[in-house]
């Protein structure tokens, strides 16, 4: 008889769940959209109940007509959302996912320990973190704080509803700020600085174990039968690199709406510079995904369409291609380098590899011989000059660069895969399951749980697929390094104009 398992993905957009064989075959997928609530300004909330509508409404679909068969689950979520209960299990505090600007400023209060806190956590003194998060509460919303008995970060909220019980994987647990990546639990000074006692936090587990049975009703109602067992996976990213088979030298790619670069390590690796500009969160099964994350990836794209693409818009329409794929059309037309055109995408400020909440789109060296087209293509290569920043940065701690395994919506985009693998000047892999990596990531743990026998490595190596290879182009990559060096200079000239702009704000 066949037997299948389902795997879980609740991002920042979407929640996915996809049914997998046996042999690692995508059965079927399912998927269901997570509205994002702005009840405030700078606010972005996830409300959980809704979210644990979308998982159970995502496994039952996939599962539809195997359920008898399913065996396991496996899930990922997104890091870095804080949420909290009371005493009585209700919801006092919506999840506040890392869109959420409200505690933008204190981590300025972490000042005088950032660095021991990065050196304990893993984290560098950026916003999104819930301890952060947790300060913010304290000196602006006492009003929720003195309600306050429990806080979760999403995947334990779902493990709760799962099994009964609020776990949470080493994974998601090292996002928070408040977990300490050398002991692998609670970490003391943190939560002294976030005045919260370890009993208020969910207990931290191994991600690729297995953690229990799902509890009856629960998979009756998602179309299961008893005795289906939960592993906790991991982080979306590190699912992701799992799934891209990114091991060693050959690191992943996260063109989604956000862009990341990572390496799976075999120990925590951080940055020896003071500008801490690379994270290291643990991964699943001892390893480590190190690297960087931009605000802006694909959201920017999104952002061009909206706005200055929409002409491409009204064309697309009649021509049948899609408007994403009408810019990348006319950006094609425009060559490397932009004719000296420079866009700094920072539309959402910047976390990595520069920490600037302040930092905002901008647009250097504009003529009356650019066009809109120019924009578009100097939008793709401000992503890759910034994430050419990462790539340095891992190298100058140790991480070797062979090649770079690509997933995420944008990895669809031949022109800008092109463009990142000139910048960078590294080979890039389009895989064949892309933008399904991190289900095929929580995937390969589940079958490193239940077959013992072969290291994770192995498992994912053996069925992730490479496409095609891109080869960096030695003219192309000759420009861009000229224009690299200018805007890099040209950001450290704009950073104080930024933080001179926030403060004129009205």
């Amino acid at each position: 008889m066949v037997n299948y398992v389902i795997t879980v993905d609740v991002g920042t957009t979407t929640t996915k769940a996809i049914l997998f064989d046996e042999e690692g075959n995508v059965v079927r997928t399912s998927t269901c959209e997570n509205n994002i609530s702005r009840p405030e300004t700078n606010a972005a909330e996830h409300y959980p109940e809704e979210l644990w509508r979308n998982v159970v409404k995502c496994v039952k679909s996939a599962t539809r007509g195997v359920g008898s068969k399913v065996t396991g689950l496996c899930l990922s979520t997104y890091m870095h959302g804080l949420m909290a209960m009371d005493n009585r299990g209700k919801v006092v505090l919506n999840v506040m996912t890392h869109l959420d600007l409200r505690a933008a400023g204190m981590e300025k209060l972490l000042r005088d320990k950032e660095r021991e806190i990065y050196e304990r956590t893993g984290c560098p003194p950026i916003f999104v973190y819930p301890l952060i998060k947790m300060l913010w509460l304290r000196h602006r919303r006492r009003d929720l704080l003195n309600r306050i008995r429990y806080y979760m970060f999403l995947k334990d909220y779902l493990i709760m509803r799962l099994i009964g019980k609020p776990y949470v994987d080493y994974g998601i647990a090292s996002g928070t700020q408040l977990f300490n990546i050398n002991d692998l639990k609670w970490d003391d000074l943190a939560l002294e600085i976030a005045e919260v006692e370890e009993e208020q936090l969910a207990v931290p587990v191994e991600g690729a174990k297995e953690l229990d049975t799902i509890r009856d009703h629960v998979a009756k109602e998602m179309g299961l039968e008893k005795g289906v067992i939960l592993v906790p996976g991991t982080f979306d990213g590190a699912a992701q690199s799992i799934g891209l088979a990114a091991f060693e030298t050959r690191l992943a790619l996260n063109l989604g709406s956000t862009a990341v670069l990572r390496a799976l390590t075999k120990e925590p690796i951080l940055d020896q510079d003071p500008r801490m500009r690379i994270f290291a969160y643990y991964a699943a099964d001892g390893h480590w995904a190190v690297g960087g994350a931009l605000n802006n990836g694909g959201s920017l794209l999104r952002w061009l369409r909206d706005t200055i693409a929409r002409v491409e818009e009204a064309v697309s329409k009649m021509t049948g291609e899609s408007a994403y794929d009408y810019m990348m059309k006319m950006a094609s037309k425009v060559p490397p380098g932009s004719d000296g055109l420079l866009f700094f995408p920072f539309l959402a400020g910047e976390r990595f590899p520069f920490r600037d909440p302040h930092a905002r789109g901008t647009i250097i060296g504009l003529k009356y011989s650019h066009s809109r087209h120019h924009i578009f293509r100097a939008a793709l290569e401000g992503i890759g000059y910034l994430l050419r920043v990462i790539k340095e940065a891992l190298e100058e701690n140790g991480i070797k660069v062979e090649e770079i395994a690509c997933g995420g919506g944008g990895a669809r985009s031949k022109l800008w895969l092109r463009i990142i693998s000139d910048i960078l000047k590294a080979p890039l892999i389009k895989c064949s399951i892309d933008e399904e990596a991190s289900n095929l990531g929580l995937f390969c743990i589940l079958l490193r749980v239940l077959d013992g026998s072969r290291s994770l490595k192995a498992i994912a190596r053996g069925l992730c697929r490479d496409l095609h290879r891109i080869a960096p182009c030695k003219e192309s990559s000759a420009i861009y390094e000229h224009y690299y060096r200018i805007f890099v200079k040209i950001y450290e000239d704009l950073r104080s104009a930024f933080t001179f702009m926030a403060k004129q704000q009205l």
